[in-house]
């Protein structure tokens, strides 16, 4: 006796992030960039924690505004994917 079964297999793509600097910014001058994202499945979900005052991160990756204070600090970008 004999079971036979066809079953899909999906390879993906590696996720990763492919803007690796940010350019430097100037205290009340419009700051703006869009971050690149390289693999996985879109649509893609943007946060960015630890930005400088008066700059935001959009849900599709554009971090904008106009900086309120001089400093630096590190900056975490996070993408997430549309694959569970």
């Amino acid at each position: 006796m004999q079971a036979t079964l066809t079953l899909s297999l999906t390879i993906l793509n590696p996720l990763g992030i492919v803007t690796t600097t940010l350019p430097p910014g100037v205290v009340g001058q419009p700051y703006s960039l869009q971050c690149q994202v390289t693999g996985g499945t879109s649509p893609y979900t943007w946060t960015a924690t630890n930005l400088p005052a008066g700059l935001t991160c959009s849900t599709g990756g554009l971090i904008s505004g106009t900086p309120t204070a001089a400093g630096t600090g590190d900056v975490v970008l996070t993408v997430v994917d549309a694959n569970p």
